[in-house]
């Protein structure tokens, strides 16, 4: 899968909308099963996942493609968010 370049200003609203939607929409769901792709594969470790919802840049674009996957957002281009999100 070919993952778009995100921005690191993009990346630190990523994690803040990664944050309000696993604490708000997806509280139903244990960090564990949050952090679990659609094969049952490990997107990242709970202390990456706090650390991008703290705003802590991450090199790994595909982690945050797939956490937005996660919450059923998607990047639509390389634009700069909030236009570059689908909902």
């Amino acid at each position: 899968m070919h993952y778009l370049k995100i921005n690191d200003s993009d990346k630190k609203k990523i994690g803040y909308l990664i944050h309000v939607y696993r604490t708000q929409q997806f509280k139903h769901l244990s960090q564990n099963s949050f952090l679990l792709n659609e094969y049952n594969e490990p997107i990242c470790t709970r202390q990456t996942l706090s650390k991008i919802e703290q705003g802590v840049i991450i090199k790994n674009d595909s982690i945050y493609e797939e956490l937005l996957k996660k919450v059923n957002l998607k990047l639509k281009n390389s634009c700069q968010l909030p236009f570059s999100l689908i909902y």
